[in-house]
């Protein structure tokens, strides 16, 4: 058995240097896009060769979805909706501002990347990942009928005006983050 072999067979090891090649990745593509990052620029970051890649991962793609997931979908669904339900709407408006504010500011420094390249990364993933778009769809609309019913209920509106603001909410959230961005103080 080569030294390979046995290093890829033992799980710690294994579990390392899968850790070490997505470590790599992750600012790869944040940095430079899924088109702009190559496997051969991975292993170079990662100082493993391509057989430790291909005993990971069978494709640039399949790096590029799970990292997508565990540093983008992961965060984002750590918003626990079902216990969101039961906050009165001004500490649930809280709640998710606290949470939506911080989660680009924590994956950003986490991959030790400007948040410009955060939201270029989200994009670019909404565009090529046709099950993280869905997910990401999936999250919003349960967090808008959230929103709207807790609207609904507390202020006896019309659903379709509590739709409306629940919408407002989200947009005005993503708007603000979107401008922390742009505009520096």
């Amino acid at each position: 058995m080569s030294p390979l072999e046995k290093t890829l067979k033992n799980p710690t090891n294994a579990a390392l240097t899968r850790k070490k090649l997505i470590s790599a990745a992750l600012p790869l593509f944040l940095n430079h896009g899924y088109d702009g990052t190559g496997i051969n620029q991975i292993l170079k970051q990662a100082k493993l060769s391509k057989g430790a890649f291909y005993h990971h991962f069978s494709s640039k793609e399949q790096i590029y979805q799970e990292i997508m997931a565990e540093f983008f979908l992961k965060p984002i669904k750590q918003l626990d909706l079902e216990e969101l339900e039961n906050f009165p709407l001004k500490i649930m408006r809280k709640v998710i501002s606290d949470h939506y504010e911080n989660l680009p500011k924590t994956i950003a420094k986490n991959a030790n990347i400007n948040l410009t390249r955060y939201y270029a990364a989200f994009y670019e993933a909404l565009c090529r990942l046709p099950n993280f778009k869905s997910e990401i769809n999936s999250h919003y609309a349960s967090l808008i009928k959230i929103l709207a019913d807790k609207t609904n209920k507390e202020r006896e509106i019309f659903p379709k005006v509590a739709q409306a603001h629940a919408k407002n909410i989200i947009s005005t959230l993503e708007g603000k983050m979107l401008l922390d961005v742009l505009v520096k103080d």
